[in-house]
């Protein structure tokens, strides 16, 4: 009996102490660094977003020998996620490098992935033991490519005039999804046919960093040629960048730059034969075209005013096309109701060269002359020695009339009331003479 409990006893410490080393031993197993997990290679390297990258692992048993299967497990993270299995049966993984084993699992890339490292975690498995090893990786991902895109141009004149400066503004933006750097910007005049040249400023701008979807204003300044026909003119733009790789990038794009015209149109009174003895008559308005673009398809309009009315059947009048350094007219007539010069409200409609409709309005001023002043200008006739003579003889001529037939029949008018007069007298004295005898 004393035999059998020392036997029991014997065997029931042996059984605990064995137990005790195997769970020891276990945990002691499934620590993080007694396995490593290397990346051995990533295919392709890098990724691109939307693509499936297969990746090559290593497992190192770097602790005790372990005669329990060994399992990898990998839980990918957005923007990777799993493409196929997840978990793979190593076996037995003896402990040392010439034991290390490989696992292969492939993983789908997001198809919004930005470029940059995407963490995927690895875990180390033993059967029969609680807990895992936990290594954290990474795929490398790249974007398509690198773009940089002009996103706005702007000129101030727009557009811009021959003979004068203008402002342009070049606003590019960084597309892709990393930094872009050593960016610079070029464009170039030296062709014999464009008209424009760098003015205060120089035709290349750099800047040494652009951060992903960030824009940046560029600015010039450009001088046009005073003898540039009005039209669209193409310059050539370079943009020369790099991405975060180092990989160096060059682009050739066209700026179009609209060639306006410089308009310069003057309205003036050619002809009138309106003085202030005649206030109604006809005026000739004269359009001249002193710019250097071409005047299309023009109308002239003389609005109303109090000041004047117009006896034409109509208001405006199509003068057509005016040539550059050229002239039109237009004669109108009209009653002025002012014996002092008068403006005249006039409005000329037209396309330029750009076939843009224009709508200028001018204040022309119809001079009202004087007498003397229309006689010189040869508006009126002036009055002749023979005219005076003639006005002389009109008068004369009345006044003998006058003279010879109203003058006679006066003075015997006058001797009748005499004689009646007289004879009323003694009729009144003989009367008188009577009454006393």
């Amino acid at each position: 009996m004393k035999n059998f409990n020392k036997s029991t006893l014997f065997t029931l410490v042996t059984i605990i102490i064995i137990t005790t080393l195997l769970s020891t031993t276990a945990l002691a197993a499934l620590q993080d660094n007694d396995f490593t997990v290397s990346l051995l290679s990533q295919d392709p390297d890098p990724v691109e977003p939307g693509d499936v990258v297969t990746i090559d692992l290593q497992i190192e048993n770097i602790g005790e020998t372990i005669t329990g299967d060994v399992k990898v497990t990998i839980d990918p993270s957005y923007p990777l996620e799993a493409y196929g299995e997840t978990e793979i049966n190593l076996g037995s993984l003896k402990s040392g490098t010439d034991f290390s084993k490989e696992a292969e699992f492939e993983l789908l890339v997001s198809d919004e992935a930005v470029e940059g490292d995407a963490e995927f975690d690895v875990y180390v498995i033993v059967e029969g033991y609680e807990g895992s090893s936990k290594t954290t990786l990474t795929v490398d991902i790249s974007t398509y490519s690198a773009q940089l895109d002009i996103s706005s141009v702007e000129f101030d004149p727009m557009p811009v005039l021959p003979g004068q400066e203008a402002a342009l503004i070049l606003t590019i933006q960084n597309k892709a999804d990393s930094i872009l750097k050593s960016i610079s910007a070029s464009l170039d005049f030296s062709a014999d046919t464009t008209p424009f040249a760098a003015y205060q400023s120089s035709s290349k701008k750099t800047i040494g960093t652009l951060s992903a979807d960030e824009s940046i204003g560029l600015h010039y300044k450009i001088y046009t040629d005073p003898t540039t026909e009005p039209g669209l003119y193409k310059v050539p733009l370079t943009l020369d960048y790099e991405d975060n790789t180092g990989t160096s990038y060059s682009e050739k794009e066209y700026l179009t730059i609209l060639v306006g015209s410089n308009l310069d149109i003057d309205v003036q009174v050619s002809k009138t034969n309106i003085w202030k003895g005649q206030k109604t008559g006809e005026i000739t308005l004269e359009i001249a075209n002193k710019g250097l673009g071409e005047i299309k398809s023009a109308t002239i309009t003389l609005l109303d005013s109090e000041n004047y009315k117009v006896l034409n059947s109509q208001q405006s009048f199509y003068i057509g096309d005016i040539d550059r350094d050229d002239t039109e007219s237009e004669t109108i007539t009209l009653t002025v109701n002012s014996r002092k010069d008068t403006n005249l409200n006039v409005q000329l409609t037209y396309l330029d060269s750009l076939n843009n409709e224009v709508t200028q309005d001018f204040q022309v001023t119809l001079p009202v002359y004087s007498r003397s002043e229309a006689v010189s200008l040869g508006i009126a006739k002036k009055r002749s020695i023979f005219s005076f003579i003639f006005l002389i003889a009109i008068i004369a001529g009345a006044y003998y009339y006058y003279k010879k037939k109203y003058l006679p029949k006066k003075k015997d008018s006058k001797k009748d009331n005499g004689n009646k007069h007289d004879s009323t007298k003694n009729k009144s004295s003989n009367n008188n003479k009577r009454s006393k005898r």
